[in-house]
């Protein structure tokens, strides 16, 4: 299973997988801080800030990133001309 820094980011994630509060006015608020969301996959985006979560493993050296478009872009410096 996966291992978290501390509690408040295990609630985090924890609250991720057992669904969201319903949103108020269209918008998606972040349990943790507040923020405010247009879409549901935004604001889980957003709560991988405060879990501390780096989903995107390169494989080539080991960095981690919180998106796909970032973990994409970091695998050119891996290119071999």
């Amino acid at each position: 299973g996966e291992q978290f820094p501390n509690k408040s980011s295990l609630e985090v994630h924890s609250q991720m997988h057992t669904g969201l509060p319903y949103p108020i006015g269209g918008l998606h608020s972040c349990n943790v801080c507040s923020k405010q969301f247009q879409s549901q996959a935004s604001l889980r985006m957003h709560c991988l800030i405060h879990t501390g979560e780096r989903p995107f493993k390169c494989e080539e050296c080991g960095k981690s990133f919180t998106q796909k478009g970032n973990l994409k872009s970091h695998m050119k410096i891996h290119v071999k001309l």
